[in-house]
């Protein structure tokens, strides 16, 4: 179908590139007209893009407490990095440390370039539409090993290996009411530091802080004359096996990336991606071309988890990784 599309101030007119839907399961959302295609762009793509049709160049996402805002024609980045992804916004991940930016990585190092043609030793997909941060399972029980021991509430625990110190740092964090007395409080947890970029010569790393990664859940406890609610805490990470032959193994940076960051997508060649720390605005700010994402828009996933600063999903396993639910929503 023709159509002219709007989204606040950015009107195009679409030719055979509106699809009717008839049917969709997006109920806990809110109010819902129709999907934008905000995907890595394509030279000759079958069906026309909202973005490139429009003339809109470079958008940014990000999210908050009360939603988030998509901002379209947005300025140049300056720190923006080339992406290398072919189907998939993506970079190249040079490694990921715990604690500090300067100790030794615990994955996607030199040592994670195995192959003959393999340009990058890991790499990274920022998707918004994304609960967790999604990566393989031997990453991830390094990834909890390597915090446990940069956290000295958890190093006191015993554990000699990575599989106990992993456990013991997910059951620190399940039993957060125990030590938790305010948001403020999740500071003691350390950061993840995760060093972005096409090549090592012009990675960036950003950090990610335990306000963006861990979440809770409001228990309820019934005693045998009281009712009363605990907090459970977990970290938003999950288990996704992606391996490739050229950017090795892939993680999926999900909503922790764009709680902490307003992510930049430049869609002129070079094509890019960058990182902001400026604050992450709304309609209410003045921008014409930011369309607010609300907060029924966060993705729930089903579940009844609570960010710290707003509202993902969680499923568990009886082992205590989280398999997450991929939900391709924006990009």
């Amino acid at each position: 179908a023709t159509d002219i599309v709007s989204i606040n101030a950015v009107t195009t007119v679409l030719e055979d590139g509106v699809m009717l839907i008839e049917d969709y399961q997006l109920d806990s959302f809110g109010p819902f007209d129709g999907l934008i295609g905000l995907g890595v762009p394509k030279n000759h793509p079958l069906v026309p893009q909202f973005l490139p049709t429009a003339g809109v160049q470079r958008f940014s996402l990000c999210y908050q407490k009360a939603g988030g805002a998509l901002e379209m024609d947005v300025p140049e980045l300056s720190t923006a990095m080339e992406q290398i992804g072919t189907l998939h916004w993506g970079l190249g991940l040079w490694g990921i440390s715990a604690g500090s930016s300067e100790v030794p990585v615990f994955a996607c190092g030199a040592d994670a370039m195995t192959s003959e043609g393999q340009r990058t030793p890991c790499g990274a997909i920022p998707d918004s539409g994304t609960t967790y941060l999604m990566g393989p399972m031997s990453q991830i029980l390094v990834m909890y090993a390597s915090l446990c021991d940069a956290w000295e509430r958890c190093a006191a625990m015993e554990g000699k290996t990575d599989a106990e110190k992993a456990v013991n740092f997910q059951t620190m964090v399940s039993f957060c009411d125990e030590w938790l007395e305010d948001d403020e409080g999740l500071e003691e947890i350390p950061s993840l530091f995760w060093r972005f970029g096409s090549s090592n010569e012009t990675a960036q790393t950003i950090e990610l802080t335990p306000w963006s990664y861990i979440a809770y859940l409001e228990v309820d406890v019934r005693g045998q004359d009281k009712h009363a609610t605990h907090k459970v805490c977990y970290p938003m990470i999950g288990e996704y096996e992606y391996p490739t032959s050229t950017s090795g193994s892939i993680w999926i940076a999900g909503l922790p990336l764009f709680y902490q960051y307003k992510v930049y997508f430049d869609q002129s060649f070079p094509v890019k991606i960058g990182f902001s720390q400026e604050p992450c605005g709304g309609c209410q700010d003045g921008a014409a071309k930011t369309a607010l994402l609300t907060e029924q828009a966060v993705p729930l996933g089903g579940g009844d988890g609570k960010n710290i600063t707003g509202s993902p999903s969680r499923r568990t396993l009886a082992g205590g990784i989280r398999h997450a639910t991929r939900r391709k929503i924006m990009t």
